[in-house]
């Protein structure tokens, strides 16, 4: 974890993180059950062993602050829910719907995005069968997300914070 700023001795120091792994596996839509926990799990294995990203790195932030001469160190898991209803049309619905977009939820690719995504995948040593298994439950879960009219959506992002006091 780096933090861009100096920070003063017994200052509160504020780390957040959105777990990674729950993002996908969290959201629950109505008549849909597409997301294979299995391949996301060796997907994120495989992409910290290529590029040391940790999609889990939430959990580990207390053990890193304590590590750093931070003390009274304290973590929560965000227990935030955002519903969208799909009878529901108002400001709030909208943006809890544009916020999710910006997620990535709902993203429609082109023939070269999809290309491109099995290639990373095989990158990332999945078969091509395997990566275009994924891609199409992806897209599936992408086109039920985009039907905005008939989408009734529970999706927690659990945010994991963690906060300390520098030691003196």
């Amino acid at each position: 974890v780096r933090c861009s700023h100096k920070v003063l001795q017994s200052d509160l120091i504020p780390l957040f993180r959105p777990k990674g792994r729950g993002i996908k596996p969290s959201a629950r839509i109505k008549k849909s059950n597409i997301t294979d926990l299995g391949f996301l799990q060796i997907l994120f294995e495989r992409v910290h062993e290529k590029t040391k990203t940790d999609g889990n790195i939430g959990m580990k932030m207390p053990v890193i602050m304590a590590r750093n001469n931070i003390k009274n160190i304290q973590a929560r898991i965000s227990d935030a829910v955002r519903i969208i209803l799909a009878d529901e049309k108002n400001e709030e619905q909208d943006s809890i719907y544009t916020s999710l977009q910006s997620d990535g939820f709902g993203t429609a690719l082109n023939d070269e995005q999809k290309a491109g995504k099995i290639n990373w995948f095989m990158e990332l040593d999945f078969s091509r069968e395997e990566a275009t298994e994924y891609l199409e439950k992806e897209i599936k879960l992408n086109e039920i997300f985009r039907n905005r009219s008939e989408l009734n959506m529970v999706y927690a992002a659990a945010m994991t914070f963690c906060f300390g006091n520098v030691r003196k």
